[in-house]
């Protein structure tokens, strides 16, 4: 984490701040805790800054800091209810503000325009580039000077079978490994997730998270996120994947 910490810092209080914001229109309680966690975490980064008055100069302890509120942050979707993905999503860019448009690669799910969006902040919080399907929603959220992420996932999980996501992060400014969750969620989020998963990726190694697909799941539309943490920064991408039916054979009734 090369840029000013402070400046890191500013951007993760306006990230929780725009999440407890949430809480206001739908509780949860397991957020308001993560929420306090973070709080805690980013308030002890806040001690570690040098006491020269350079605020461009890197912390005394900032990695495991670091490390451990992205590692927070990275479990909101797992350990909370319904809703926490889009929350954060629009927490991290919650002010910011439209720069301009350029198009970019249909849907693929759906083939509907989609337009690859620019967001400055008044606030001096780092550019994000953002890209929303206006039928499927957010598809990818992350700074702008985010690494190169590429994402290799299925056409298509088969029930009971492992559902195998492989990530590579490029190198960047990262002289670390990178913490990344990936999450297999179904359409409809009161049945919960199916499964998720976390590690600690080397910046330029690709790494293959395997997730577990139900034997008998929800017939529907199911989405794979990957959400990935520079210091304080978070990245966020969905992707839409239907679920195969099941084919195998059954039984046939008593009779």
């Amino acid at each position: 984490m090369n840029r000013p910490h402070l400046a890191a810092l500013g951007e993760a209080a306006a990230f929780e701040h725009a999440l407890r914001a949430s809480l206001r229109i739908r509780p949860d309680a397991e957020l308001a805790a993560c929420l306090d966690r973070l709080r805690a975490h980013h308030t002890a980064a806040l001690y570690h800054l040098p006491d020269t008055g350079n605020t461009s100069a890197e912390p005394h302890e900032p990695r495991d800091i670091a490390r451990a509120w992205a590692e927070t942050a990275l479990s909101i979707s797992a350990t909370t209810s319904g809703g926490a993905y889009a929350r954060q999503v629009a927490a991290a860019h919650a002010h910011h503000r439209v720069q301009h448009l350029t198009r970019t690669d249909p849907c693929p799910y759906c083939r509907a325009p989609r337009h690859r969006e620019h967001h400055t902040s008044r606030l001096g919080h780092t550019p994000r580039t953002v890209i929303h399907c206006p039928r499927r929603g957010p598809a990818l959220s992350e700074p702008a000077d985010a690494p190169a992420c590429t994402v290799d996932i299925p056409p298509a999980p088969h029930p009971g079978a492992p559902v195998l996501v492989r990530v590579l992060i490029g190198t960047g400014d990262a002289d670390t490994d990178i913490p990344c969750a990936v999450h297999l969620r179904p359409r409809t989020t009161r049945h919960g997730p199916h499964d998720h998963a976390f590690a600690s990726i080397a910046p330029g190694t690709p790494h293959t998270f395997t997730l577990a697909m139900p034997a008998r799941p929800i017939p529907e539309l199911d989405r794979i996120r990957v959400i990935h943490a520079d210091g304080f920064r978070l990245s966020f991408r969905q992707f839409r994947v239907p679920c195969l039916p099941d084919d195998r054979p059954t039984a046939p009734p008593r009779t």
